[in-house]
């Protein structure tokens, strides 16, 4: 993969796990991604998943804030009920990944896309 985290999708698709998917399966299942999860970038055709890496890719397209006077107003992680207590008690944490992925706003405010 590259640094931007985008991979060949011929590389992905000689893959085992990848048998019987095809260039176009890919390409279907990035265009009929409504929270836009992934990202397709041509010639030669490559994906990334746009967010919940688990390997570091050093050139995301990423905003860091780290000054409160950066952060937006409203800022929100979506996550199951079930693991608002934990969170509450320990912060939120990025487990397996990454980064911490935040909106800048609430689910159905303008520009946000929850998921």
């Amino acid at each position: 993969w590259g640094s931007d985290g985008f991979v060949e999708v011929g590389a992905l698709l000689r893959l085992r796990r990848f048998a019987g998917v095809s260039e176009g399966d890919v390409r279907r299942v990035v265009a009929a991604d409504p929270k836009g999860r992934f990202a397709l970038r041509p010639d030669p055709l490559r994906v990334r998943a746009n967010q919940g890496h688990s390997l570091p890719v050093p050139e995301l397209e990423l905003t860091p804030l780290r000054t409160p006077g950066a952060l937006p107003p409203t800022l929100a992680h979506g996550t199951r009920r079930r693991l608002w207590g934990p969170i509450r008690a320990g912060g939120l944490r990025p487990m397996g990944r990454q980064h911490l992925h935040l909106a800048g706003g609430l689910p159905g405010d303008p520009g946000v896309r929850s998921g």
